[in-house]
């Protein structure tokens, strides 16, 4: 017998909404909690809003709390909405229903993405009804995030619904489902510890450019909103970022949930006590947990047992290939255990002692080999936006489109690591050696596809190799100590006006230091004489190939910096004084001329 409307039954949509009210209850009342926060708010006089606020309401939390807020209430919901499928007799019950599967499908799907709405829209109303006691009613803001908790509602409900459907139980679906929107995290966890002992030049923070896997991820990295700059706002002066991103994810969302339709179609009812319904699946979660358990516990069984016994940067590689093998080997077949539930799974273990040796040989060869060649990447500049670099104590950032020779530079100098790379990677860290220093290089590349491209070295070198001109060291020093880049390094043709310029004046008598500040216009005056020394070549950068005590060669130590915005709050450059910058020691022998200035309360006063 079949049901009167085929895809939609809505007895059982109003009995699933009434069964689980207390879910979408507390929801409801945890999220009106924060509209009603701002009417006590407002009535007590804290805070005053305006049309701006209220968009500045909306998209803080459309754009920083909804996706987080609707990837842990998604999980919540598929659990309670699907449960029945993990019941044996209840499953038995629902399916012998006068009711269509395609019914029961759509009819709980639309369930769920109403106890998602139901907390929204009450959120909306009550917001609505502050702004608008404020005399600042305005309704486009809240149906733009109404349409963003709908989209995202429907993209992290579905991908919930999908491994409600493969598993019979609600943990193993809560543990893929975690596992998903936590991939990027995990990825770059284990590439930052595994691949830093693999191949020189990969640091601690590590990224994998993945973080387009798990949906939450990727949609608060490159889905935001702001202003164009107006005061008072309305829709069209606002700008949209990663629209497509969102509509490209729920796109991916409607998929995955036609998919989960067609599973469950196929879905057998007696498949609910079963870890997964479909057998199918068990081998791959199995070899997933053998390679997963071989990368984190292999490593931590290496650390543990080896790390103290070589004191080595960088992974033995047969010891590193036994233990991934042991611990990969061990997962395997505690995976086993819990898909069969049984600890009867050594039948036929040779198959998976062999996928696990190749897998564990293969993985370490690949990378200690640097097979991929990904140890050996510098992005060609045609794909380059912009570049961040450290080199010693110097920071820099310059974008290719405005300085593109000095782009060059920082590519030849991480090239130069590169062909160089078994040399430094090889020298040993352990010890004092007079005759060495260590030099610092990292570099960002931020790509015109999004992507980052991220290498850190240390690299240790002789003291006389800063005067071979075929090292690294004289390369570094030559390229430190160039007119483009200390003119970049200080910031010297960009249009900035330094907060705080303090000087410091050293005396070698009883060692005592005198300090200047100076206000901003002295401050651009310092600049241009400091401008025309790096002209003349007078400005060393003493970073670099000084192995003795310096400080009698510098006259003035000065420091600029910028508090004006929090984005500048690390804006800053140090420039060291030498007896040689004439134009710069004509200005400063006036410094008990110029007026003092306190850049904390941005007066000057006259001395």
């Amino acid at each position: 017998m079949l049901s009167k409307n085929s895809f939609f039954n809505g007895t059982i949509f109003k009995n699933t909404l009434l069964t689980y009210w207390p879910v979408w209850g507390l929801a409801s009342f945890i999220g009106c909690l924060f509209p009603i926060g701002l009417l006590f708010a407002l009535m007590g006089g804290d805070i005053v809003v305006s049309n701006l606020s209220c968009y500045t309401y909306c998209f803080a939390f459309a754009f920083d709390a909804l996706p987080v807020v609707s990837t842990i209430y998604a999980l919540i919901v598929s659990i309670i909405v699907w449960s029945y499928l993990n019941q044996t007799r209840h499953v038995g019950f629902i399916h012998s229903l006068p009711v269509k599967r395609t019914a029961l499908f759509i009819t709980n799907f639309f369930s769920g993405i109403a106890m998602f709405m139901i907390p929204y829209l009450l959120m909306a109303v009550i917001f609505v009804l502050v702004m608008g006691i404020n005399g600042h009613l305005m309704i486009v803001p809240v149906l733009i995030t109404l349409a963003l908790c709908l989209c995202e509602s429907v993209i992290f409900f579905s991908i919930a619904t999908f491994f409600a459907m493969i598993s019979g139980s609600g943990k193993m679906a809560g543990f893929l489902y975690s596992f998903l929107m936590l991939f990027p995290l995990v990825a770059n966890s284990l590439a930052s510890a595994i691949l830093d002992r693999f191949l020189f030049g990969f640091g601690r923070d590590y990224d994998t450019n993945l973080s387009y896997i798990s949906p939450v991820v990727h949609i608060m990295d490159r889905v935001s909103a702001g202003m164009d700059g107006h005061i008072s706002p309305a829709y069209e002066h606002i700008i949209y970022y990663g629209m497509d991103v969102l509509l490209w994810t729920f796109v991916a969302s409607v998929v995955v949930l036609i998919l989960s339709f067609i599973l469950y179609q196929k879905r057998p009812s007696e498949s609910a006590a079963n870890v997964f319904c479909f057998r199918i699946i068990n081998p791959i979660f199995h070899y997933f947990i053998m390679m997963l358990s071989a990368l984190i516990f292999g490593t931590f069984i290496y650390n543990l047992l080896f790390d103290s016994l070589w004191n080595t940067e960088y992974f033995k590689i047969i010891p590193i290939i036994g233990c991934m093998f042991v611990a990969g080997l061990i997962g395997y077949f505690v995976a086993k255990m819990i898909t069969q539930k049984s600890f009867r799974v050594f039948k036929r273990a040779y198959i998976p002692v062999l996928v696990t040796a190749a897998f564990a040989v293969l993985f370490c060869l690949t990378f200690s080999m640097d097979l991929t060649g990904v140890q050996g990447r510098v992005p060609d500049r045609a794909k380059i936006e912009y570049v961040e670099m450290m080199l010693n104590s110097d920071n820099l950032q310059v974008s290719e489109s405005e300085n593109p020779e000095l782009v060059d530079e920082i590519r030849s100098l991480h090239q130069y690591i590169v062909d160089h790379g078994d040399e430094y990677k090889n020298k040993s860290k352990v010890g004092y050696d007079e005759k060495k220093t260590v030099m610092y290089f990292s570099v960002t590349y931020t790509l015109h596809s999004g992507k980052t491209l991220s290498r850190s070295y240390e690299l240790y070198v002789q003291w006389d190799s800063f005067d071979d001109p075929n090292s690294f060291a004289y390369a570094a020093k030559q390229f430190a100590n160039s007119k483009a880049y200390l003119r970049h390094l200080y910031y010297l043709d960009q249009d900035i006006s330094f907060t705080s310029t303090d000087i410091s004046v050293g005396e070698a008598e009883g060692h005592k230091t005198i300090s200047y500040s100076i206000s901003p216009s002295d401050s651009a005056k310092l600049r241009d004489a400091i401008s025309k020394d790096i002209d003349d070549g007078m400005v060393i950068n003493y970073d670099f190939g000084r192995r003795y005590d310096f400080s009698d060669e510098i006259q003035y130590y000065v420091y600029f910096n910028d508090y004006s915005t929090y984005d500048r709050y690390h804006l800053h450059a140090n420039v060291y004084v030498n007896k040689d910058m004439r134009y710069s020691m004509e200005f400063l022998s006036h410094l008990d001329e110029l007026s003092y200035y306190d850049p904390y309360t941005m007066g000057s006063v006259i001395k």
